[in-house]
Parts: structure tokens; C-alpha cells; sequence
């Protein structure tokens, strides 16, 4: 491709209508749009490259090439639980664990941002954190054959100050008593 023809009219970056601001450049076979500034989290956008762009011998393309994309969001997640998703025979004095994506301020995660109950009934216990993973104790052990929730939420906030965007459900379970071998 002729590298000149790459230019801000020929390669453009959308947002709905809104033209977003950014710098064009050619290597190899690679055109490269960047932004001028951070795109923004959850959103679509629309890259185009026009018949503007031509070939080392003069050749436009015969049509314009569109992609469209979403960002994601930069809201931390939670990637593991422990006990997992939808687990049963949990031991009835289980820890439950939440590790997120990336380190969180420690001091929002707390007996109030990081919950359990069984419908609207909370379970005591202490919470704690360490790393990029957050851990519930209970008071005392799980009732038998009880289904519990396990939240996190929007309170926790990420050491770089980005907030939670919802609340994680962590544990709907049913908690069974293990039978032990002769009973």
C-alpha cells in the first residue's frame, strides 16, 4: 500500500456520529489508527478505511472496508471463586473466596460490600483481603441443605480507583452435609 494515502481522511475512527481524534500510520502492511485520547469503556465504535487508501501502483480500493468493535469494560472482575459457580456438597465450614482481575483497595472490601445470606437472612462473619482476593469466614458453619448468596458489590473499588459496575453473584449453592463412609 502507498503509506501517503493512509492518512486521518482515509482512516477513521467513530463513536455513533463523533469523530474520534487520532494519529494514522503505515508499516509493512499494517495501517494503525491511535487515539489521541483513552477510548471509552463499554462502547461501540466503527473503523473505516476508505477507498482513499491506494496500492503502491495507484489502485484504490474498490470499496471502503468498515469494522466495528465494543471496548470492554475497565471494571474489575471477578475471575475465580471459591467454592465455584453452582457447587454442592460445599463443606458446611467453608471459606468463600472472590480473587479479581487486578489488585482492589482493601479497605472497601468489608463485612458490608462483601456478603452472604440465605434469601434475606445475612450470615455473620469476618472479611478480609490479601492480594487480588477477598475471603469470607463465617461465624459458624453453613445449616445443612441450605441454599446461600454470596455478593460483592459496587462498593469495592479497584486500587486505581476504578468502581465495581455490579453486583457478583458469587454462591447460589446448596450447601449438603458430606455423608460420612457408615452412616
Amino acid at each position: 500500500m502507498n503509506s501517503a494515502s493512509h492518512t486521518a481522511t482515509s482512516f477513521t475512527l467513530h463513536e455513533g456520529a463523533n469523530l474520534i481524534d487520532g494519529l494514522v500510520s503505515y508499516s509493512g502492511t499494517s495501517a494503525l489508527f491511535i487515539p489521541t485520547a483513552d477510548l471509552s469503556d463499554n462502547t461501540l465504535y466503527t473503523a473505516t478505511i476508505t477507498t482513499g487508501a491506494e496500492s503502491i501502483t495507484g489502485n484504490n480500493l474498490k470499496a471502503n472496508y468498515v469494522l466495528t468493535f465494543s471496548t470492554m469494560s475497565a471494571a474489575p472482575l471477578i475471575i475465580l471463586t471459591d467454592p465455584l459457580q453452582l457447587a454442592i456438597d460445599v463443606a458446611l465450614d467453608k471459606t468463600v473466596t472472590a480473587t479479581f482481575s487486578e489488585p482492589m483497595n482493601g479497605t472497601t472490601i468489608t463485612a458490608s460490600s462483601f456478603t452472604i445470606s440465605e434469601g434475606s437472612n445475612p450470615v455473620a462473619g469476618v472479611v478480609s483481603y490479601f492480594g487480588t482476593a477477598a475471603s469470607f469466614n463465617p461465624d459458624s458453619d453453613f445449616p445443612e441443605g441450605t441454599v446461600f448468596t454470596a455478593r460483592i458489590s459496587t462498593d469495592v473499588i479497584s486500587a486505581s480507583g476504578t468502581v465495581c459496575t455490579a453486583t457478583f453473584l458469587l454462591m447460589p449453592r446448596e450447601l449438603k452435609k458430606l455423608l460420612l463412609h457408615g452412616r
